[in-house]
């Protein structure tokens, strides 16, 4: 990255925060420290119970896995969210903190869309973006959003993908209890159902984590240390 270009995209956050887990300890081993606040919250909507009262403050990134919805995703890529749909509601992302992080990838925000569930089938996918518009769906983007909104805090979410369009995955629609954690012996049972699909899906997750590693290094170096109204 030159120098400029460093200096365009420099950026401070006084949080990040990550789906805990395998998300979680990628974006550790790849954002060496010091780092800003690293918040492992739960998956799905509970992912806002896991934010805690006083961290962050001014500015926070949103990083970890997400799932294409437009065909041209392919899996591993990085992905800057601009804007989230969320049943009939649009939440809109800090468009200064989006500029800069999309700045640090050479490549144009994408729109997102909030899912209670994993979506596993190809064809629910494409009907998802035919209604929705947007090119990846995750989650925990609409609750982490709306929590941080009501504080006034800025916000940037940066995904990579870990399942294509096209991908058949396994139904892991039982795999995580109301409180986002993962139940082993229902995710176990769900990838013994489909075993050619989860192989596909291990190795796919495997690749997207590495990928997430590589994503928080290079935010790192683009990061200006914490938000000034936090020092």
């Amino acid at each position: 990255m030159s120098q400029e270009r460093r200096e365009a995209a420099a950026v401070r956050f006084d949080a990040i925060i990550v789906p805990r887990g395998a998300e979680a300890r990628a974006v550790e081993q790849g954002w060496p420290p010091p780092r800003p606040d690293l918040l492992a919250v739960p998956a799905g909507a509970a992912a806002a119970r896991g934010l805690g009262a006083g961290s962050p403050r001014a500015a926070a990134l949103v990083l970890g896995v997400c799932g294409a919805l437009d065909p041209a995703l392919r899996v591993g890529d990085t992905v800057v969210y601009a804007r989230i749909a969320d049943g009939t509601a649009v939440i809109e992302l800090d468009p200064d903190l989006v500029a800069a992080c999309a700045g640090a990838f050479d490549r144009a925000p994408v729109n997102a869309a909030n899912v209670a569930r994993v979506v596993s089938s190809a064809a629910d996918k494409s009907a998802l973006r035919a209604a929705t518009g947007a090119a990846v769906i995750d989650m925990e983007a609409a609750a982490i959003a709306r929590a941080l909104h009501l504080r006034g805090v800025r916000l940037a979410m940066v995904r990579v993908v870990s399942d294509d369009a096209a991908g058949e995955l396994p139904d892991l629609r039982a795999a995580y209890d109301d409180e986002g954690a993962i139940r082993p012996l229902a995710l176990a049972a769900a990838l013994l159902r489909t075993p050619g699909r989860s192989i596909r899906f291990v190795a796919h997750v495997i690749q997207a984590l590495r990928a997430l590693r590589a994503t928080a290094a290079r935010l790192s170096l683009s990061s200006d240390g914490p938000s000034e109204s936090v020092r």
